[in-house]
């Protein structure tokens, strides 16, 4: 079975290409999913991320659930919370992916996609058969963070975009890149393309 690592700067597009890869019938893991449910009040990271950020991030309610914006306020722009969270997290990430690929593999898929926004920055290329890399020009990453995200200042989108590697250093180590500024017509007949690459070597591997 093929592990295949789906990346991409923030506000680039990928949920749009993972959503195609999934209609042509490819089992998607989504790690920003699966840490949202770690930092969750049943979750495996919950009481360390509050014991290590403190009471103010958690929101107002019953059922004591962290803010992620305000967790996110904190770690944005700071690399040493940012280390410290995800230090936290990914091991609870990575454990769930792995019993999901197992679950997979024993289901009898060919490939498995799994959604990873930081990659490289996490340093985990190594763990996968191939990189898909989703990429558009850092003006318009820009400009879309901003459309999504409508409380974000000029300066915070520029924080954000800043945390995370320079989309060059991404293309120049990915196997796949998927251009995801042009159309959606564009950006299908790449996902097609790179689907098919993905089957014939599942195939010739087995």
């Amino acid at each position: 079975m093929l592990t295949v690592a789906l990346t991409g700067g923030i506000a680039s597009g990928k949920t749009t290409v993972a959503g195609m890869f999934q209609s042509l019938g490819v089992p998607l893991i989504d790690s920003d999913l699966l840490a949202h449910q770690a930092i969750m009040p049943q979750g495996e990271a919950y009481q360390e991320v509050v014991a290590q950020f403190g009471s103010e991030i958690l929101n107002d309610d019953n059922d004591r659930t962290i803010n992620r914006g305000r967790l996110g306020a904190i770690v944005f722009g700071n690399s040493t919370r940012l280390q410290l969270l995800n230090s936290i997290v990914h091991p609870v990430v990575i454990r769930n992916i792995d019993a999901l690929l197992s679950e997979y593999r024993a289901q009898g898929h060919k490939v498995v996609l799994i959604d990873i926004p930081l990659l490289y920055e996490a340093g985990k290329t190594d763990d996968f058969d191939f990189a898909i890399l989703v990429y558009v020009p850092a003006d318009m990453q820009k400009g879309r963070l901003l459309d999504r995200n409508k409380e974000l200042s000029g300066a915070e989108a520029e924080v954000r975009l800043k945390a995370q590697l320079p989309i060059e250093f991404k293309v120049e180590r990915a196997d796949f890149v998927i251009d995801n500024s042009g159309s959606r017509e564009q950006t299908r007949a790449q996902v097609e393309k790179v689907w098919h690459i993905l089957c014939y070597t599942a195939e010739r591997i087995e």
